[in-house]
């Protein structure tokens, strides 16, 4: 059987913040992240997939990212 998706509220997508030597701004990236998160109406976010920040992305980063284990 299949179960339809039902969206509702605000989604918004983020964008992933990067230092000056292009590694990932992670403190940066969690509190935004949680900021979005506490906003009123927020019922989801959009994570790292509408920029092409991938692309930046080493493969170490991508898969720390993922939460799969290289291995």
């Amino acid at each position: 059987m299949e179960r339809k998706l039902l969206f509702h509220g605000v989604i918004p997508a983020n964008i992933l913040p990067f230092k000056a030597d292009l590694s990932i701004d992670e403190s940066a990236y969690r509190r935004h992240l949680s900021w979005l998160a506490n906003s009123r109406g927020v019922t989801a976010i959009v994570v790292n997939g509408h920029a092409a920040e991938v692309s930046s992305l080493s493969r170490q980063e991508r898969i720390r990212g993922s939460g799969h284990r290289d291995g």
